[in-house]
């Protein structure tokens, strides 16, 4: 008798650990491509998404790191399509996308970002959404608000991102009816001495900063070593992009940065969720907006498992609730939702 109840023991563990490795081995395999530079971030979000639901996602992730080399981007994609995966959440930039889309359309993989914005990139295939708002919208509402200063304005470009930058500042100079807009471009080689020379010259009353955290910073602190005040310093999205310490770069708490998402609808969800509230603390955008695209993804899989084309299909008809607040897609796949502007200081 011992026998036979050793013997179904046995037999119950074999077919709990083959069902447990038919489960793992048939799971839905989502890429998750990002910038370089947010290992720890994305560690972070796939972490609070998952306490969150209170297990597991119902799919695997395949992460893919990437920088904005072409060549290492279209490798990503083509690695992911070999795995067999059909949907992707990112990737972080718009000149990424750009590098991504032909191959996203060859393989029908359907990318849902949650940080691309350029008019460039989005609407141009029915495979690469995001749930942040285009630059239209972006540097409409940016100009409006340095409007409100009057007098010149200082735009200050990531040339890293040129597909993001080159759109947002089109867009934002058609808009700005208070003065004139002085462009300057940065990269990794930029001087200081390229702002001393248009504030000294020009003396812009708004400066509009459209570039990275890292880059902003270098360039607010060289503003502060000028005799040049500026009555207003706004942000785009991008400067609250990535990881970051706001107590490291004080001075940083004096920029407003627009972001895709509804301020009130995240001190609701983390009022509601303090468990929660200590990985959301002093997060960027990126964190809160790969979040949402993350639970977004896990709806989508759950109710049409990986076929892009139901997908897109349905989107529209759809409606998200997240941290940031209520996201709806237009017909032709466009972000409908609540922005804000928020001190980095915040």
């Amino acid at each position: 008798m011992k026998h036979y109840l050793l013997y179904g023991l046995l037999l119950l563990a074999a077919l709990v650990f083959l069902m447990s490795w038919y489960t793992a081995s048939h799971k839905i395999k989502v890429g998750l491509v990002y910038h370089k530079d947010l290992e720890k971030m994305v560690d972070l979000v796939i972490e609070a998404a998952e306490r969150y639901s209170g297990r597991e996602l119902s799919f695997s992730i395949i992460r893919k790191p990437v920088d904005f080399d072409k060549d290492e981007i279209e490798r990503a994609v083509e690695d992911l399509h070999r795995e067999g995966v059909r949907l992707i959440v990112g990737p972080t930039y718009s000149t990424q996308a750009q590098f991504m889309i032909p191959l996203l359309e060859k393989f029908r993989i359907l990318a849902i970002s949650p940080t691309v914005t350029s008019p460039a990139v989005l609407g141009v295939t029915q495979y690469l959404v995001s749930i942040s708002v285009s630059d239209e919208i972006q540097a409409r509402e940016l100009a409006r608000a340095a409007m409100e200063n009057g007098g010149d304005a200082l735009l200050v470009l990531d040339e890293r991102n040129y597909v993001y930058t080159k759109n947002f500042a089109a867009n934002f100079i058609s808009e700005y009816k208070g003065g004139n807009a002085y462009i300057m471009t940065v990269d990794e080689k930029w001087t200081p001495q390229k702002v001393y020379n248009i504030c000294e010259q020009l003396k812009p009353r708004t400066l509009v900063l459209v570039c990275d955290f890292d880059q902003a910073s270098k360039v607010i602190k060289t503003v502060m070593n000028l005799d040049h005040d500026f009555r207003r310093i706004l942000g785009s999205d991008m400067v609250s992009y990535g990881v970051y310490s706001i107590e490291d770069h004080p001075w940083m708490k004096a920029v407003e940065v627009f972001v895709h998402y509804d301020i009130e609808s995240e001190e609701t969800f983390l009022a509601s969720n303090p468990t929660l509230a200590p990985l959301f603390k002093d997060q960027s955008m990126t964190f809160i907006n790969t979040f949402d695209a993350l639970l977004l993804m896990e709806k989508l899989v759950k109710t049409w498992g990986d076929h892009p084309e139901s997908i897109i299909e349905n989107l529209p008809k759809m409606t998200y609730n997240g941290v940031g607040g209520e996201i709806r897609f237009t017909t032709g796949l466009q972000t409908q939702r609540k922005i804000s502007f928020v001190h980095l200081g915040r």
